[in-house]
């Protein structure tokens, strides 16, 4: 029976291989369509947190409240709130309406009311204008006033609301986003296998086929529903890192079985430990890969895409 294990094993992994190399590897990091996100990006969004470890055998990589969209600020002055049209978007700017119900403005006090005298004073078409429903904006004789009062609303008071609700719904996209890849890679929405890796050390490389961007280093995560305070949190996951070099061996790079080599050794030393938060688990080996990949590398810690 073992040796039937062994044999089957083999095969799996023989099959395994003989796909790997029926694919091409991946350069780019806009290859991965289902998710793929840069640290700059969301760094400093709304709800967003990293290296959130609160305990000694807790590692939180990611941490990313459940946030609410808020409403635009409601104007004080009553004479505004019944002439703007006021967006929910934060993307789109409020303006005045055309018309209003005249018997709003009469009861704010923007408008008279009509008496009898007046009524039968005027023309017949100036009293069907004084009887009708609404009232245009050219019509209204605060004309000039309530302009000047939407131009104070929107630098004083929707402008800021609408510089932090921008923050705040990409923060909220980024939660369905990463709510749903969860869902899927839980089995619930698609057959297909899915991975969730968190890279470390982007290679930038001008290739003859485009630009090669794509992390030296991968740690497989997995997405968790904190189930007290809703938040989706990123963690590592028990398996070892991966040294991507399935794209240098594909352009037969002579560096890559060094590299290997090195990888397996520094990875032994550190116990299989990768930590994008100390630079101790992978400083060294992206040096090393900088040096035996392309004679003319260059390692920059502090260079960002």
């Amino acid at each position: 029976m073992a040796i039937q294990n062994e044999r089957l094993l083999a095969l799996i992994e023989f099959a395994k291989q003989t796909a790997l190399l029926k694919k091409t590897p991946p350069q780019s990091l806009a290859q991965h369509k289902d998710f793929t996100r840069l640290e700059e990006r969301i760094k400093g969004l709304p709800g967003v947190t990293f290296n959130c470890q609160e305990t000694e055998f807790d590692e939180v990589w990611f941490r990313l409240d459940r946030l609410q969209e808020t409403r635009p600020p409601v104007p004080e002055s009553k004479l505004l709130e019944l002439w703007i049209d006021l967006p929910q978007s934060p993307s789109k700017e409020p303006i005045l309406k055309t018309h209003a119900i005249r018997q709003s403005l009469v009861d704010i006090g923007a408008l008279p009311i009509a008496t009898n005298a007046e009524t039968d004073a005027n023309t017949e078409g100036v009293k069907e204008k004084v009887d009708s429903l609404v009232i245009t904006l050219e019509e209204l004789p605060d004309k000039g006033v309530l302009k000047a009062q939407l131009k104070s609303y929107v630098e004083i008071v929707w402008s800021p609301w609408a510089k932090r609700e921008k923050e705040v719904r990409k923060s909220i996209a980024l939660y369905s986003e990463l709510f749903m890849l969860s869902q899927q890679m839980q089995g619930n929405l698609v057959d297909s296998q899915l991975e969730l890796v968190w890279g470390v050390g982007i290679a930038l490389w001008n290739l003859p086929s485009g630009t090669l961007t794509y992390p030296l280093l991968t740690q497989l995560v997995e997405i968790s529903l904190n189930e007290k305070t809703m938040a989706l949190e990123i963690r590592p996951c028990s398996s070892e890192p991966r040294l991507e070099v399935d794209i240098y061996a594909a352009m037969d790079n002579s560096g890559v079985a060094n590299l290997v080599d090195i990888s397996k050794k520094f990875f032994a030393s550190t116990g299989g430990l990768l930590n994008p938060f100390e630079p101790s688990t992978f400083e060294a080996l992206l040096r090393s890969s900088a040096t035996f990949l392309d004679a003319s590398g260059t390692y920059w810690p502090t260079q960002t895409t």
